[in-house]
């Protein structure tokens, strides 16, 4: 039994207080003032909601909060995603295929497909030459050509086909380093880093000999592969 006037725990027989002297009176059981809940007489806090009795002076053992366990986001699958197959890298990193695996194009499929589309485009500088009347030294049919090289390779290459006339030949196509199709801007990067293969006397184009993923200084460049697109 607690005394009224100091809060001292004594003996359920005991008339006085063993501390102050003050008179017990007989009570019932104590119960919490929050939830009403009954009190033993050791307790200092209520056992059902922590509340604090008087006379207490120590604190609840709270347990500690509840952690929900880590929910994983579900995966992002690009083009050559899914199936929750492991996904594989290029040489640099960049994701290219994840579900099946791809077939680089060959030095010679590349080079069979680039003869394709010299021949193509000399084809349309003659036309072009002979219509307006142009020489071969003549500066605006040089211009001309360079612009009809642009929009010829990158224009195919930046579209939906991916590839140039030759390489639709050969049945290979250009992709990103995410597998997909490479924007305009990016082709027309490609086709100025071809000279780069051009200027290194062939050896930037010879490096698709001998790379893992068979591709061409002007890949590395750009951030392209040439895959077999069938």
């Amino acid at each position: 039994m607690y005394c009224p006037n100091c809060n001292t725990l004594n003996d359920d027989a005991a008339r006085f207080c063993s501390k102050c002297g003050e008179y017990l009176e007989k009570q019932a059981p104590e119960g919490c003032p929050d939830c009403g809940a009954a009190r033993k007489p050791e307790e200092s806090f209520c056992s059902t909601c922590g509340h604090k009795f008087n006379g207490a002076s120590t604190e609840p053992i709270s347990s500690p909060p509840t952690v929900a366990p880590e929910q994983k986001a579900p995966g992002n699958h690009g083009q050559y995603g899914g199936g929750g197959h492991s996904p594989q890298y290029g040489s640099h990193g960049s994701t290219i295929y994840a579900n099946e695996q791809v077939r680089f194009a060959n030095f010679g499929e590349r080079l069979v497909a680039l003869i394709i589309d010299s021949i193509v485009l000399s084809i349309a500088g003659y036309i072009l030459g002979a219509i307006l009347m142009l020489s071969n030294g003549d500066l605006l049919k040089s211009f001309l050509s360079f612009i009809i090289g642009i929009g010829y390779k990158a224009g195919l290459e930046g579209s939906t086909k991916q590839a140039t006339l030759g390489k639709m030949v050969m049945g290979i196509k250009v992709i990103g380093p995410d597998g997909g199709r490479i924007s305009y801007g990016r082709a027309i990067g490609r086709y100025f880093a071809n000279f780069l293969s051009v200027i290194t006397l062939g050896i930037g184009y010879l490096m698709a000999l001998f790379t893992r993923e068979k591709r061409a200084l002007h890949d590395y460049v750009a951030g392209t592969y040439v895959i077999r697109s069938k």
